[in-house]
């Protein structure tokens, strides 16, 4: 084998290597890249005296080169004993005994709905806390988004938070 097959061998192997990590990077990159980020609070209905409220807002961001369909958003909430408690994150309340209608700021839009790339979207929800059981187990939650990317379901998750939820269940048992 001479220095010439050498080089030759070299230059073409290099070559598709280049090649394929060229089109790697352009597959991985021709998808939506979906992040969310959000946060909770609790509040008292104003229309219902000692009525309890939690507050949720969801943001979520397409930073990738394709559009996208949100199929669906929530809050996930976790007591630590695997069992997965959502609370959608939909117009007019959501979750468990959704009571009440939508704040006049919420503009929450109608889910499936399409993110454009590089588009934004955000909005809040409530819901009522009479019906959510075992309050004070809540150790934690975060806001969760399905989406679809190349003709499948994928998930994106934000942030765990401490629940706000259980640290004022906490405090109400404490004044009690």
């Amino acid at each position: 084998m001479s220095y010439s097959d050498i080089l030759a061998s070299t230059a073409l192997v290099v070559s598709l290597l280049t090649a394929g990590w060229t089109a790697l990077r352009a597959w991985r990159w021709d998808r939506p890249r979906v992040s969310i980020s959000g946060e909770q609070w609790i509040g008292e209905r104003s229309t219902v005296p000692g009525r309890r409220i939690a507050g949720f807002s969801l943001e979520v961001v397409n930073t990738g080169n394709q559009s996208t369909q949100m199929i669906a958003a929530y809050w996930q909430i976790d007591r630590g004993n695997g069992v997965d408690i959502r609370f959608t994150a939909s117009h007019g309340g959501g979750g468990v005994d959704s009571l009440f209608d939508a704040p006049d700021h919420a503009n929450a839009p109608n889910l499936p709905f399409t993110l454009d790339r590089y588009g934004r979207c955000a909005w809040d929800f409530e819901i009522s806390l009479d019906g959510v059981q075992n309050q004070a187990l809540i150790t934690r939650a975060r806001p969760v988004v399905q989406f679809t990317s190349r003709k499948k379901t994928e998930f994106a998750y934000g942030a765990w938070q401490p629940s706000q939820i259980a640290m004022d269940a906490r405090r109400l048992c404490r004044e009690s």
